[in-house]
């Protein structure tokens, strides 16, 4: 076997290879599918989930607790 069909055999497994690992980790429903991720939004339904998410936050008021003590330049 030369070089050159050598190389052409490896560069068509690395392709293959590339394309089977892109499969299983680019792929966003294979990491909700463990747990990684709680959901995948879809293209269309990404605008009304922000508009949703903006709504019930509008009215929102947080108060935190005073501070007792303050940090002091040293």
């Amino acid at each position: 076997m030369s070089d050159a069909e050598e190389d052409e055999g490896n560069r068509y497994r690395r392709k293959a290879n590339c394309q089977k690992l892109k499969g299983i980790f680019a792929n966003p429903f294979v990491a909700a599918e463990r747990g990684y991720i709680d959901e995948v939004i879809m293209p269309q339904g990404t605008r009304m989930r922000i508009c949703r998410g903006l709504q019930m936050l509008r009215n929102k008021h947080v108060e935190n607790p005073w501070k007792k003590h303050d940090n002091i330049p040293l």
